[in-house]
């Protein structure tokens, strides 16, 4: 059985997700949902996918994550909250941190 690595992560090879990013996709309509497939490569081949349903209702905001990860299946959302731009541009949207 092989020894489990000990090398560090590297957080520029790690995926990410972030709010610009649902932005720049036009995930962050107003009152409007969302879904897709988000897909990460490296050198031309995928390395990882995960689909995405966004929903910016008034009641009850959220990014909903679905994918794989070693083998075990993962389904979680994520509460989103907005404010009035201070451009009078829209709104701004936040990732509201789970563990608060």
């Amino acid at each position: 059985m092989p020894k489990p690595s000990t090398f560090p992560t590297l957080y520029n090879q790690v995926h990410q997700l972030s709010i610009s990013n649902l932005k720049e996709w036009e995930y962050l309509k107003h009152n409007k949902t969302a879904m897709g497939t988000i897909k990460w490569s490296s050198n031309g081949n995928e390395t990882a996918s995960i689909s995405i349903t966004v929903c910016t209702s008034k009641e009850n905001p959220f990014a909903q994550l679905d994918y794989s990860y070693n083998k075990t299946h993962l389904n979680y959302k994520v509460k989103l909250v907005s404010i009035p731009s201070n451009l009078g541009k829209g709104r701004i949207w936040y990732f509201l941190c789970p563990m608060s």
